[in-house]
C-alpha cells in the first residue's frame, strides 16, 4: 500500500457506533461534530470504532465514553462487574482501548468533584489500575469537543495501521517438490507455485506443513 492508497483509504473512513449508546440530541450533536459518516453497529466493547473500505478496526481499538466523573464512579462501583468485563473482552481480543472522561480531570477526582459516593481515593485507584491492568488510556475533554476527540483519536489510530500495512516488508514464496528440478525448469508447473506475502513465518509454516520445500526471496518493488 503506498502513500496515495493510505490517502484514498483515510477518505473512506466511517465511525463505527455502539447501538447501546443512546441517540439522545445529545449524541446527534456529537455525530454533527465527528464529521464523518456513521454506521450504528453492535461492538463487542467500547462506544465508538472506525473502519474504511480496506481495512476494520473495531476488534483492534475503541473508544469507551463516559459523560463525567459521576458516570465513571458508578461504573467502579455499582456498575464495576459489567464495566470490567467490558474491559476484560478488549484485553483478551489484544485490542486498544480509550477511556474519554467528558467534563472531568484527573485533578477533579483527586478533588472529589463529582456527585458520587465515593472517596476520591478510591476512584483514582480504580482509574489508574485501569491503566496498568488493561491497554488503556484515559482522556479528559470539555463536552463540546467530545466528538473532535473521538474522531482524531480514531482518524490516528486508523492513519498508523494504515501506514503500517504500507511499510511492511514484503516476500516472494515459490513452492515446489523438487527445487532442482525447479532451477533446471524440469519440475512441471502444477507441481510448483509462487506468490507474494507480508506473513513469511504463518506461509511458510503451512507450505512446508503441506509437503512442499519453500524457496523465499525479498519481492521486488513492482511486485508489491
Amino acid at each position: 500500500m503506498d502513500h496515495f492508497s493510505v490517502k484514498r483509504a483515510l477518505s473512506t473512513m466511517s465511525v463505527l457506533w455502539d447501538t447501546r449508546e443512546q441517540d439522545t440530541p445529545r449524541a446527534r450533536k456529537r455525530m454533527e461534530q465527528i464529521g464523518a459518516p456513521i454506521e450504528r453497529v453492535a461492538l463487542s466493547f467500547g462506544d465508538y470504532s472506525v473502519k474504511c473500505d480496506t481495512l476494520d478496526l473495531r476488534d483492534q481499538v475503541a473508544i469507551e465514553r463516559k459523560m463525567d466523573l459521576t458516570e465513571l464512579a458508578h461504573c467502579y462501583c455499582q456498575d464495576r462487574k459489567r464495566f470490567v468485563m467490558e474491559f476484560k473482552r478488549a484485553k483478551e481480543a489484544g485490542a486498544k482501548l480509550y477511556l474519554l472522561v467528558e467534563n472531568g480531570s484527573l485533578d477533579e477526582a483527586y478533588s472529589g468533584h463529582y456527585r458520587a459516593r465515593v472517596h476520591p481515593a478510591s476512584l483514582t485507584a480504580s482509574m489508574l489500575a485501569w491503566l496498568a491492568r488493561y491497554n488503556c488510556q484515559i482522556l479528559f475533554c470539555k463536552e463540546e469537543n467530545s466528538g473532535r476527540v473521538i474522531h482524531d483519536v480514531l482518524y490516528r489510530e486508523l492513519k498508523e495501521r494504515l501506514e503500517q500495512c504500507r511499510m511492511k516488508k514484503k516476500f516472494r514464496i515459490t513452492c515446489t517438490h523438487n527445487p532442482q528440478d525447479f532451477f533446471n525448469g524440469q519440475e512441471p508447473a502444477e507441481l510448483s507455485k509462487t506468490y507474494i506475502t507480508d506473513n513469511l513465518e504463518l506461509d511458510t509454516s503451512r507450505e512446508i506443513h503441506d509437503g512442499y520445500q519453500v524457496i523465499v526471496s525479498e519481492a521486488e518493488k513492482d511486485e508489491e
